[in-house]
């Protein structure tokens, strides 16, 4: 009795749903929804700028149904947030609003680095919003650039060479000619790249060393080097600097001064600073340090060594993964030299294919070696090349650079540039430049090895040998010249890319990467 009355309630019930929905059909008036399509905004790659010089413009198109009929009604916003901004922390507050009209019409101010943005459409009567993101890199000239040094009077100066894009470029001259600050006579720039930030971006003049600003590039007493020294002497007078990514949880930071003494910083400890001199073999023998530090660019965390030089014993030595002092190197394979070479260094190059080529002569003869060396973990490391450097007037060789793909020398002789094949020693070296009337100043490659999507055209920046010369008999306020060379492969003849006049006195030109 209690089945069939629930079946006949189930019936009713099922009944009047069938007559509701026949009742109600037809009250529905279903409206499209106010759906909303932004264009004209590149969210593929970095709209590139430069600080106080470009615009940010950019002109975005909206599509909807109801948008041309009533565009009154939306209202609009454009957000820039630094790719270092944690929104969990900062939140995303107004500070990041740079505009609310609908096309961006933006003068760039932000600090170098890159930029997130978001073009985002609100509609206040329903509460719905879309957004457009996109990506901005701003450069500024000095967050990256040729660094000239120049020599004014006995004090120094500093140029930029900026490149905008492959074919165009910035000037800057005498950015710190409204530094109120001394610096005397110019010595050396030198750039330690960092992949994990912490670069260092070392000015070395006359009264120290000064780790110049991470934004305007200045120096003062405020990054003064010694004061990353515990002892804190009057000045440090650094002569080598190199950074290496180990493989465990040390990057060491390794220093040589003046006096050959050698100081290392861990740069993944917080706080830490250069302490003792480490330059005692395996902690225990005193040996003056060579003024060079040899890195590896390409296996930075399988724990490649560091590699120095003991001016003392003539022998090549390393900083082994997690070891506090130098050891005499150890080498893997094939045997073409010996560490104990009983020579002097005079030049060391850590290139971007992984090589470390050092150049030694021989004190008793005058004769120029090369050794080709890959730097690896616990003391695996190879010996690639050796022999020795046959050309013209070696006597008077002034400095020497090695190319980051090929295995090719070059050294400078007064105003000429000879370019030597190590991979064929018994080939005499040729002369491949000549600038009459000039003085040769610098010649370099430079190993580009910051963790950047830089362009193919920026990448070849790596390849191009860079010689700076100072013009004689000119005045010292424009007498420099800094050009670039492509170097082809079989021993071509060099191509001039660009040229780049009136300069200060040259002293030594480096480039400063973009840094995090």
């Amino acid at each position: 009795m209690v089945i069939m009355k629930y079946k006949y309630l189930l019936f009713l019930a099922l009944a009047w749903c069938v007559i509701s929905c026949y009742d109600d059909k037809g009250n529905y008036d279903y409206k499209e929804i106010n759906e909303l399509k932004i264009s004209g905004i590149e969210d593929k790659v970095y709209y590139e700028k430069i600080a106080f010089v470009d615009s940010l413009k950019i002109y975005p198109e909206i599509e909807s149904p109801w948008y041309n009929d009533d565009h009154e009604r939306y209202q609009f916003t454009w957000k820039l947030i630094p790719s270092t901004a944690d929104v969990n922390v900062d939140g995303d507050t107004i500070d990041y609003v740079v505009s609310q009209e609908k096309n961006l019409i933006l003068p760039i101010t932000e600090k170098a680095g890159t930029y997130r943005g978001f073009f985002i459409v609100s509609d206040p009567g329903n509460g719905i919003s879309w957004y457009k993101n996109f990506y901005l890199r701003v450069r500024t000239l000095t967050s990256e650039g040729w660094m000239v040094l120049c020599d004014k009077g006995g004090e120094s100066r500093l140029d930029i060479i900026f490149n905008v894009n492959e074919n165009e470029d910035m000037i800057a001259h005498d950015l710190w000619q409204e530094l109120n600050f001394r610096t005397g006579k110019p010595i050396k720039l030198i750039n330690s790249y960092r992949t994990g930030g912490g670069s260092a971006r070392l000015f070395i003049s006359e009264k120290g060393t000064y780790n110049m600003d991470k934004l305007d590039l200045h120096v003062g007493e405020d990054n003064n080097l010694r004061w990353e020294f515990g002892a804190q002497p009057e000045k440090v007078e650094v002569r080598a600097s190199g950074i290496s990514q180990f493989g465990s949880q040390t990057s060491y930071w390794i220093v040589v001064d003046k006096n050959g003494d050698a100081y290392l910083n861990d740069k993944k400890i917080w706080g830490s600073i250069f302490d003792f001199p480490i330059n005692k073999l395996e902690g225990k023998t005193p040996f003056v340090a060579a003024p060079f530090v040899g890195v590896n660019y390409v296996s930075t965390y399988s724990g490649p060594s560091v590699m120095m030089y003991d001016e003392t014993n003539k022998q090549f030595v390393e900083v082994i993964d997690g070891a506090s002092y130098p050891s005499v190197m150890k080498f893997n394979g094939t045997q073409l030299f010996s560490a104990q070479t009983g020579q002097d260094m005079v030049h060391l190059e850590s290139t971007k294919n992984g090589y470390n080529y050092a150049i030694l002569r021989d004190p008793r003869t005058g004769k120029y070696f090369f050794y080709g060396i890959i730097l690896n973990a616990s003391g695996k490391n190879t010996q690639e090349y050796y022999g020795e450097v046959f050309g013209p007037n070696l006597d008077r060789v002034k400095q020497f650079a090695c190319h980051h793909m090929y295995p090719y020398l070059f050294y400078a002789v007064d105003n000429k540039v000879y370019q030597f094949d190590m991979s064929h020693p018994d080939r005499e070296a040729k002369e491949v430049l000549s600038f009459p009337g000039e003085t040769i100043q610098v010649i370099k490659f430079t190993a580009f090895v910051a963790w950047e999507a830089y362009k193919d055209w920026e990448r070849a920046r790596n390849y191009q040998l860079l010689v700076a010369t100072n013009v004689e008999d000119k005045d010292e306020n424009g007498c420099g010249i800094v050009r670039m060379y492509d170097v082809p492969n079989l021993m071509g003849d060099l191509v001039q890319k660009k040229e780049h006049m009136g300069l200060g006195k040259i002293v030594d030109v480096t480039y400063r990467e973009r840094d995090k």
